[in-house]
């Protein structure tokens, strides 16, 4: 069963393990989209891994960023 941006971030929340960076979750595409650029890009793949196991670990600037959050995620 997959997860919902809304699960996973409520699922690290439960947690007490919440990722430090901003995201959107593209479920249709398995990607999760992070605002940054160095060093954040070098944390990319272990929060991918730790938070988001069997999804695609994505950088974005933040005008790509503003893009993806009005197409994803309004509320972001």
């Amino acid at each position: 069963m997959e997860l919902t941006h809304t699960e996973h971030r409520m699922k690290s929340l439960t947690e007490q393990d919440v990722c430090p960076l901003r995201y959107i979750v593209i479920e249709e595409k398995k990607e999760v989209w992070f605002v940054g650029s160095f060093p954040s890009s070098m944390a990319v793949p272990t929060l991918v891994n730790r938070h988001f196991l069997g999804y695609k670990g994505c950088l974005a600037t933040e005008e790509h960023w503003l893009k993806l959050k009005e197409r994803y995620d309004p509320e972001c």
